[in-house]
């Protein structure tokens, strides 16, 4: 069922003033009232970005979905153990499985974890909130620099930078 796209109704309002060569002051003011659509907050998906997210193992789509329903305005989601479970059961999987398909999820660039508990959802995959502001973040993520490096014994060491 398709909803009526909101009209968002705006006043323009040019305030003109005037001074002759006496020093006196004529002000004129002219009021223009307009509409324009409005788009409703969203989360959007990029079909070009489909690929990255079809490589992920099956069962982990649902995972993904129900964390990125969790996804702030600001393209955090942060998971307290009680959130986790409770997403884990709605997904109808164990903790286990859950964190698995974080690690996963992390792995695949999807997400980045920032803190414990805390991950910053790539902006360029999943956004929500007005376009101005997921442009802004987009443009922060892109400084978002990750690196991953292995010793001689195959220990890795993950750091990331943000400039």
């Amino acid at each position: 069922m398709a909803t009526a796209t909101k009209r968002k109704r705006l006043i323009k309002e040019i305030v003109e003033k005037r001074v002759d060569g006496e020093g006196n002051v004529t002000e004129s003011s002219n009021i223009t009232e307009f509409s324009r659509n409005s788009e409703p907050n969203f989360i959007k998906l990029y079909l070009e970005d489909l690929a990255r997210l079809q490589s992920m193992p099956k069962g982990v789509s649902s995972i993904l979905w129900a964390l990125v329903s969790r996804m702030d305005y600001e393209n955090y989601i942060t998971l307290s153990a009680v959130i986790r479970k409770r997403t884990a059961a709605s997904c109808g999987v164990s903790d286990a499985v859950l964190r698995n398909a974080l690690t996963k999820i992390v792995a695949a660039g999807i997400f980045h974890r920032e803190d414990t508990n805390t991950y910053l959802v790539d902006p360029a995959i999943f956004a929500k909130g007005a376009w101005s502001d997921i442009v802004k973040r987009r443009d922060r993520y892109e400084k978002l620099t990750l690196t991953i490096k292995y010793d001689v014994h195959g220990k890795r060491e993950i750091s990331s930078f943000l400039e």
